[in-house]
């Protein structure tokens, strides 16, 4: 397994998820026997800020649910996680992960508009927030899609560039 690095057709946006974090997002998604799970994406751009850099992936807060087709990520403990985040490194919130157990890693109508919303609201201080969405079985045949949601524009798809 390597890292993953999906970029947009016009180059101005990209995400870079190294071989670690993607390793972290799949234990997380078998440890969620067959139910949805997701979290955080924190990291930083590169210096010309056209590609999002994932340092961390965080699993569900405490206050999280989920079911076979939903999750619900909660917030419990997430503050105080992207507060040490940004004093050990600079580094903070990027966007959002979620796994759709058994499925295609396609966008719904909710997570266009759950994401769409931490865009455009002023207190995310998020203009251009991350989506990426793992389906499939992360033991055996899983894929992942990526999408920004840039402030008051409709979202991106990113596609898989393996040259990197």
């Amino acid at each position: 397994m390597s890292s993953l690095y999906y970029k947009s057709l016009n180059d101005l946006f990209a995400i870079k998820v190294n071989e670690s974090e993607l390793n972290t997002i799949l234990r997380i998604c078998i440890d969620a026997q067959g139910n949805e799970t997701g979290g955080l994406l924190i990291g930083h751009y590169n210096d010309t800020h056209n590609c999002a850099i994932v340092t961390e992936i965080t699993g569900p807060s405490t206050d999280s649910t989920a079911g076979k087709t939903w999750f619900y990520r909660g917030v419990g403990g997430l503050q105080k996680l992207l507060n040490t985040a940004w004093r050990r490194r600079h580094h903070y919130y990027l966007g959002e992960w979620h796994f759709h157990p058994g499925a295609s890693p396609v966008l719904s109508g909710k997570d266009v508009a759950a994401m769409s919303n931490t865009a455009n609201a002023p207190k995310y201080n998020c203009p251009e927030p991350i989506l990426l969405i793992v389906g499939g079985y992360p033991k055996q045949k899983w894929s992942a899609n990526g999408y920004v949601f840039p402030r008051k524009q409709k979202y991106v798809s990113l596609e898989l560039d393996n040259g990197e």
